[in-house]
């Protein structure tokens, strides 16, 4: 089975994980190499636990509420500014998950990372995949034949590239099952050096920032509204569906496998759940307990 053309689209973390996972699979990305330093513009990344195939350091997390310490109090402010902006239902407001005590926490370890380099196809856009004839094809009109494809670019963009209709011909308006809004991103320089991540969430509403983030010499600053000099994270904010967790199913039948939060539309998956359903894809895809020995 190891001798199948494996296709991965999208450079992104996913993308370059899953690449590291299977070397020899291609991997591609829309994007120009001096475009894609991952999430540059968008803040830093940090892990609540190290992946072994990344470079991991500890780095110290400080998160307020209005710079000051979080409180119960605080924390459901910030949670009723969010149902406004978000639409979340009202409950939601009220009910103070574990999640919620481990966000909110006032001073945490955590671990920033490096992903090793690897061999990316940049400058390939793609116009359409062919599910039947497992085609793939580019801008520059290339076309490209798989036997596996793996997903790590927003499931939206793939039910357009594959039409929709192409998996549910008599149900084309499913389309709008894909809720999302916009996160815009204002980076700004400071003199001031952060060695460590400086978290404020802000409950204002009218504030337009729902997130202030300082470390290093940078200041990110997000909003889901559009901020002058700000660059746009889409599809941001998404919002997870009965029908999007049965499409993702279902792709799994023309041998296209999605992973990622964005590919899978779950608002909930996290980085260490995506790098384990990869794990666990590449066990399956190797016949076994596959290994990977990380070159440091």
């Amino acid at each position: 089975m190891t001798n199948k053309k494996i296709i991965i689209l999208g450079a992104g973390i996913t993308g370059r994980m899953a690449k590291l996972l299977l070397e020899e699979a291609f991997l591609y990305e829309k994007q120009s190499n001096s475009s894609t330093t991952i999430n540059a513009a968008y803040g830093p990344n940090y892990l609540k636990t190290p992946i072994e195939i990344l470079q991991c350091s500890p780095v110290v997390v400080n998160s307020t509420i209005d710079d000051n310490a979080p409180s119960y109090k605080t924390i459901k402010n910030y949670k009723i500014k969010k149902c406004s902006d978000l639409e979340l239902l009202p409950n939601e407001v009220d009910k103070l998950t574990y999640g919620d005590i481990k966000q909110f926490q006032s001073v945490q370890t955590e671990y920033t990372f490096n992903i090793p380099l690897v061999k990316v196809n940049y400058n390939c856009s793609v116009t359409s995949i062919n599910l039947h004839d497992k085609l793939i094809k580019f801008k520059d009109t290339t076309c490209v034949h798989y036997d596996i494809l793996i997903i790590t670019i927003p499931l939206i963009l793939i039910m357009k590239l594959i039409g929709l209709s192409e998996l549910y011909p008599d149900d084309s308006a499913k389309l709008g099952f894909f809720k999302h809004r916009p996160i815009y991103i204002r980076t700004e320089h400071t003199n001031v050096y952060n060695n460590e991540v400086h978290i404020n969430y802000i409950t204002d509403s009218d504030n337009p920032f729902y997130r202030v983030t300082k470390y290093k010499k940078f200041i990110f600053s997000e909003s889901l509204y559009k901020i002058k000099n700000s660059v746009k994270l889409y599809p941001g904010k998404i919002y997870s569906n009965k029908f999007t967790v049965d499409l993702v199913n279902d792709l799994k039948d023309y041998d296209v496998h999605c992973f990622g939060r964005y590919s899978t539309w779950d608002t909930n998956e996290n980085i260490h759940q995506t790098y384990n359903k990869l794990t666990k894809f590449v066990n399956t895809y190797k016949g076994g307990n596959y290994v990977f020995k990380f070159k440091r």
